[in-house]
């Protein structure tokens, strides 16, 4: 159903602010870390590849809130291609089946946007679509196998985990910016691939609709790796994060820069030594094997500290370290420290 124009002097500052409106919505899709509700599921990047050659990232983030029914599943994410539009989209799920929700999508290309925002009502979605040349108003029905999966966006196809561990029903799929909805069949095999360089056993799930199909690759943690549409010649590869499937975390360098005292914490100085002040005697000892002749003098002992000191014990060898000739031990002079 298509609702008739606005008057030209309006149509822009509707389309304008619609487009707004999906930003605001996006934008508070990626909250604090400290703000944010719900669980993490999964975080990362694709390198999107079109016949071949790298044409764009995608980057999303999938968090979780509740369980069982009540569990609701939001997943946000941002194309962008090197020589072609940027796609913002948010999609809300609900049920451990995921069950579509809402959906907001922004298309940006030059001075064109385009914004699309899905709501449900109960089996069918009602779809607002907000195009530089007018408004349009549409309804696509909507089973509880309803998913949607756009054009060039990788990490839409996590919902098909959801299936893995049951029989595949009958999709519905749905691609609101391209304005295309299909029936497709879906099957599951296990395939071992090549991920950013490393082998990775996975599940490859294959959707089939009329005109086209759809394979997404999941690890054995449910992670979506790998997404390809052989007939665009669409390609998505995970890129693997430090600590994700099995990569070990890069080391930390070592720290170079040198330690800066914090302040009101000076680091202790050494004073000269005063007949009124109280000091300690530390000592600093290495220990010399020599062999020692009947005739040679004993080493001249070393003079006494001057000042007034606490009496403390002159260390020896130690027995691990004490050679099974005579040893001689050289004691330098103590070093007086101000007492921590």
């Amino acid at each position: 159903m298509y609702r008739s124009a606005l008057p030209s002097r309006l149509r822009r500052p509707a389309v304008v602010f619609g487009a707004a409106c999906v930003v605001a919505a996006v934008g508070n899709a990626f909250p604090p870390a400290e703000k944010a509700l719900g669980q993490r599921v999964d975080r990362g990047s694709f390198r999107l590849y079109m016949n071949g050659r790298e044409a764009g990232t995608e980057e999303f983030e999938i968090r979780s809130r509740g369980e069982g029914d009540d569990q609701r599943t939001t997943a946000t994410g941002a194309v962008s291609m090197q020589d072609g539009p940027t796609l913002v989209t948010t999609l809300l799920a609900q049920g451990r089946a995921l069950v579509l929700q809402s959906y907001r999508a922004l298309r940006v290309e030059g001075a064109d946007t385009l914004a699309v925002t899905l709501e449900r009502a109960r089996d069918r979605l009602d779809a607002l679509i907000q195009a530089p040349w007018g408004e349009e108003v549409r309804e696509y029905r909507a089973p509880l196998s309803t998913m949607i999966l756009e054009d060039g966006v990788a990490h839409h196809h996590f919902v098909l985990g959801a299936l893995l561990q049951g029989p595949f029903p009958a999709l519905h799929v749905l691609s609101p910016v391209s304005q295309k909805e299909v029936d497709a069949e879906a099957e599951a095999a296990p395939e071992t691939i090549q991920v950013d360089g490393a082998p990775i056993a996975t599940t490859r799930v294959r959707v089939r609709a009329e005109d086209e199909e759809r394979l997404a690759w999941f690890d054995g943690s449910g992670r979506l790796v790998r997404v390809e549409l052989p007939a665009r010649g669409f390609v998505a590869e995970r890129v693997l994060g430090s600590g994700e499937f099995g990569v070990a975390p890069p080391r930390m360098k070592a720290r170079t820069a040198p330690l800066v005292p914090k302040p009101g914490r000076q680091r202790p100085r050494t004073v000269a030594r005063r007949p009124h002040a109280r000091t300690s005697r530390s000592w600093s000892w290495k220990c010399h094997a020599v062999l020692l002749n009947p005739s040679e003098s004993q080493p001249e002992p070393q003079p006494e500290p001057q000042g007034r000191v606490l009496p403390q014990r002159r260390p020896s060898c130690p027995p691990s370290r004490r050679p099974r000739t005579t040893v001689a031990c050289d004691l330098p002079a103590p070093v007086s420290r101000r007492p921590s």
